[in-house]
């Protein structure tokens, strides 16, 4: 169900755990948002809004739940990939999101007044105690063709894995900064992320570097206000994996 809706019309969301409900009122412009856990029938938010003509409901990053802890994913993968020096591969894995409502404003502003999730939450440590990312935790698996993804759960990377080191190496699990990460959908519930380059270095360290959308027409995701205000520079901007590939 991703997409903008008219939130000045009552609306009514189903996704496989959640219901999001919206009421409007025409006399004072305000609008009741709910959410409900389907299958616990339980009222999970109740907000009044004044001000608010649009719904958005986007993918988003699957760091804010409960609260946010982290801005990195860990991806790890069950069926680890092993390149030549110099060798290159291009294939497929998933990451997991979450899912965001948004309001937005007469102005065009819109604000974030939920996430929730319809996956399992779990987070790691990548790298040591002092000085390591704490990372939102991901088993997945290396596609060499393009795989159903979960919807509402996962969103689709494309991704290229590049040996530049003199010695054969073997790739487990990728580090994902949400600072560079950008999400895209196409409605009513596919996901994508931009195309991912993880250069390997040597046996211990990597770089994953974030490129441009490998879906057309899709549409870029709002993001979060803690990270709208973040502007990466023109160069090519990565994430270092200085503790293990």
């Amino acid at each position: 169900m991703y997409g903008i809706y008219d939130a000045t019309n009552d609306l009514s969301l189903e996704f496989p755990s959640n219901k999001v409900i919206v009421k409007y009122d025409d006399k004072s412009g305000i609008m009741e948002y709910r959410r409900i856990h389907k299958n616990e029938g339980k009222l999970i938010i109740n907000k009044v809004i004044s001000g608010g003509i649009r719904l958005h409901i986007n993918p988003i990053y699957p760091i804010l739940l409960p609260i946010c802890i982290a801005r990195h994913i860990l991806v790890v993968l069950e069926n680890p990939v092993t390149l030549a020096p110099n060798e290159i591969i291009e294939g497929y894995i998933t990451i997991p999101i979450d899912i965001a409502s948004y309001v937005e404003e007469y102005d065009g502003a819109a604000t974030l007044v939920d996430v929730f999730n319809e996956g399992k939450i779990k987070y790691t440590l990548y790298g040591p105690l002092e000085g390591g990312h704490l990372a939102r935790y991901y088993k997945t698996r290396f596609y060499l063709h393009e795989p159903r993804v979960k919807p509402f759960i996962e969103a689709l990377a494309k991704v290229a894995i590049i040996n530049r080191s003199a010695y054969w190496i073997t790739l487990s699990r990728i580090l994902i900064d949400c600072k560079y990460l950008k999400l895209y959908y196409d409605p009513p519930y596919n996901a994508y992320t931009q195309y991912l380059e993880i250069i390997v270095t040597s046996r211990r360290y990597a770089k994953v570097i974030y490129s441009s959308p490998f879906k057309p027409a899709v549409i870029e995701a709002l993001k979060p206000s803690i990270f709208r205000e973040f502007k990466p520079s023109l160069k090519l901007h990565g994430t270092l994996m200085k503790w293990g590939v």
